[in-house]
């Protein structure tokens, strides 16, 4: 620090300011004085000893975390395989009136007796006007996936190729294939097999 002797009685120092060092010089008078300069480098008389810096102290208390932003938006949802294998009609569709058409072990032919339920969907297509007609194929759950997935498929071509012979839009038919999935029953009976041997039907108004 660099003081200065303040007139007064008693008489006692002030301080100035903080300075950067100190030297011991004498002046024209052959008088020796203590000098001091500045942190702007200004020179001046009346500097005393000053300390070293201590040690830095230790670091305060980390404050708050801050608040957590928002979620980033939701990705879109992966779209169901080519094959449509895992798509379902939804409540929006409606096949109440309409029994599944049935097909024999391992064939994907439409037997004679099922052939009505062709006729009955196209004529309720032309009363009802414009909509998508959903039909789904299925198999029972004998043989390997590969192979049931690729029966399924067969029957369901075999209604789509029906219901457009029959007068029914090729664009307005909507065709999945599920393989053995979505069984009906799962006992290994000749009653329980039969009821998965099928394609259901479904309709959509409006589009």
């Amino acid at each position: 620090m660099c003081y200065q002797t303040v007139n007064a009685s008693p008489a006692r120092p002030l301080v100035l300011y903080s300075v950067e060092y100190s030297m011991d010089l004498k002046n024209p008078e052959g008088e020796m004085r203590n000098l001091c300069v500045d942190q702007y480098g200004t020179v001046g008389e009346f500097c005393s000893d000053f300390g070293i810096a201590g040690a830095t102290g230790p670091a305060g208390p980390a404050g708050a975390a801050g608040a957590q932003g928002p979620a980033g938006p939701v990705g879109p949802q992966a779209m169901a395989g080519s094959d449509n294998r895992y798509v379902s009609f939804g409540p929006e569709n409606s096949s109440a009136t309409f029994k599944d058409i049935l097909f024999d072990t391992d064939k994907s032919n439409i037997r004679s007796n099922e052939t009505s339920k062709i006729t009955d969907i196209a004529a309720y297509v032309r009363k009802n006007g414009p909509m998508q007609v959903n039909i789904g194929g299925y198999a029972d759950m004998r043989g390997t996936d590969r192979h049931n997935q690729g029966l399924s498929e067969r029957r369901v071509n075999a209604i789509r190729d029906a219901l457009v012979k029959a007068g029914v839009a090729n664009d307005k038919i909507q065709t999945s294939a599920f393989g053995e999935q979505k069984p009906q029953c799962n006992e290994s009976t000749d009653a329980c097999w039969q009821r998965d041997r099928r394609v259901d039907v479904g309709f959509r108004t409006g589009n």
